[in-house]
């Protein structure tokens, strides 16, 4: 299906390279792509598939997810909204990075969700040197695989886990995690997802603006999740929002 895409994007813009004026169109991402002599059509492939699956449906997903919490626990949206409202005062139609530095509960509710629901469910690594494991010695070259979504459930990690609290993510909150590491939804070090900052801003502003403007809620049970790659909510999303300047 997607090579099926990319040949027939390849066939209509050929033909609007051809009619006058072609050279001032501004040309989609894919189709700077198919022009490029150095990328087969499985390379294009390869690369719209890596956007789709690593930077669309992550944050998509994570936003589906924290929109559900945040309606399953209305205080938690309530303060999200207190502290939009504050920073966004006195432009609320304006906001810069200097109002997303200012949105640190904001922040806290990215990273709660992701604990919760964490879309890239784990990572794997191979050991550049033997280690040892909960008293198990892991020789050198072995692949190890870290489950960020069971490792998140754990009170040995978290606080009570199975509650939502993004103040946990605050500084000084005894509600902490046990270590540094014990959620890594973006993975760690030299192979740390690349578009990391990116993704963080988008579901900065989006949550900021939402947030700003409407009250979600959410009337139909529990929301359940499934794993296709990475993890997605299991159901149709079926919001409902009142808007907070009526």
């Amino acid at each position: 299906m997607a090579l099926t895409n990319i040949r027939a994007t390849e066939a209509s813009l050929k033909e609007a390279l051809e009619k006058p004026g072609a050279e001032e169109r501004e040309l989609t991402l894919m189709e700077q792509l198919l022009l490029r002599p150095e990328l087969s059509h499985k390379d294009v492939v390869t690369l719209i598939l890596d956007m789709i699956f690593a930077g669309i449906d992550t944050t998509s997903h994570t936003m589906a997810f924290a929109l559900y919490l945040l309606a399953k626990n209305p205080e938690a949206q309530r303060k999200l909204q207190q502290e939009v409202d504050q920073v966004l005062k006195d432009n609320p139609e304006t906001l810069t990075p200097a109002h997303t530095a200012k949105l640190s509960y904001t922040k806290a509710v990215v990273k709660e969700s992701l604990r919760f629901f964490p879309v890239a469910m784990g990572f794997m690594r191979e050991l550049s040197s033997d280690v040892v494991l909960s008293g198990y010695q892991i020789p050198k070259g072995s692949s190890v695989l870290m489950l960020n979504y069971e490792d998140a459930q754990k009170d040995t990690a978290f606080p009570r886990p199975r509650e939502f609290l993004p103040e946990r993510w605050l500084r000084g909150n005894d509600l902490a995690a046990s270590h540094a590491f014990a959620l890594l939804p973006f993975g760690a070090g030299t192979r740390m997802c690349v578009g990391r900052r990116l993704a963080e801003q988008e579901m900065y502003v989006f949550l900021a603006r939402v947030m700003q403007r409407y009250t979600v809620n959410y009337n139909y049970g529990d929301m359940d999740s499934t794993m296709q790659l990475i993890l997605k909510p299991s159901q149709p999303l079926k919001f409902s929002f009142t808007d907070r300047r009526a």
